[in-house]
């Protein structure tokens, strides 16, 4: 059998995370960025003990949260208060992806009193 060849078969060139702290720094954008998202601020601070920017988030989107709350039950000045809060939301929201802690004006010194 000296003519025949041996068939190889190529492996896939399968690329994973060189660094699962690059991949925790993406994840801790994320839930960064969804702790704006109401209720999960709540989630998120008590889950997320030990990371710092997403405890950093979540703080300021549990604040706006409550805020948004008391403004719900306040006809037309209340809703209109709502508007800026969507609008500081998304910014928050934005920037945590971004992987920036932007300090909120007011709503993140009232952040900076939560301690979990």
């Amino acid at each position: 059998m000296a003519g025949t060849k041996k068939k190889t078969t190529a492996q896939p060139n399968i690329s994973f995370p060189a660094d699962s702290q690059q991949a925790q720094y993406h994840n801790a954008k994320l839930f960064g960025a969804l702790s704006y998202l109401w209720i999960l601020s709540v989630l998120f601070l008590l889950f997320f003990r030990g990371n710092e920017f997403v405890q950093f988030h979540a703080k300021q989107g549990f604040v706006l949260w409550l805020i948004s709350i008391v403004f719900w039950f306040v006809p037309v000045i209340g809703w209109l208060a709502n508007l800026a809060i969507m609008v500081l939301i998304l910014i928050g929201f934005l920037e945590a992806l971004e992987g920036k802690q932007w300090k909120i004006p007011y709503i993140g010194t009232l952040a900076d009193r939560i301690h979990l």
